[in-house]
């Protein structure tokens, strides 16, 4: 799309040869393209710029306007942690959560916590990965 090229179509997902891989790289450098594309934003962003910018507009509306239709009861405070909590696990190497640890620095109980956890994740802003066994669902650990 942005050398304005195209490439033969496939008849099907199967056809995907080496022959077509070499026939694609003569036509553009698609891994330095897809490089560049991972790091200014997917559709529809990509195309019209300011990527971070538009991203966290996404994300204030999703909090701010989202979020209390699911939670009912929010404070200002409570989507402060959300934001804290997107904040944290972008910038983690290993996106976890200490769970004590976020409570007591924003001053919300673990019972709320979790309620916003599960929020953040039903309106897909986060992932959560369970454990198979869990014996307390509302440990003191990390997420």
């Amino acid at each position: 799309m942005k050398l304005k090229k195209t490439l033969r179509k496939l008849s099907s997902p199967f056809e995907a040869s080496i022959d077509y891989a070499a026939e694609a790289l003569k036509e553009a450098d698609l891994l330095s393209l897809f490089r560049k594309y991972r790091g200014t934003g997917t559709r529809p962003f990509y195309v019209e710029g300011n990527f971070r910018e538009k991203l966290m507009n996404v994300l204030q509306k999703t909090i701010y306007y989202d979020v209390p239709h699911f939670l009912g009861t929010v404070t200002e405070n409570h989507l402060g942690v959300m934001k804290a909590i997107v904040g944290h696990l972008l910038h983690s190497k290993i996106p976890t959560i200490n769970v004590e640890s976020m409570c007591r620095e924003w001053g919300v109980g673990k019972q709320k916590f979790y309620q916003l956890l599960q929020t953040m994740e039903e309106i897909e802003l986060v992932n959560i990965m369970r454990k198979e066994r869990v014996e307390k669902p509302f440990s003191k650990g990390v997420i």
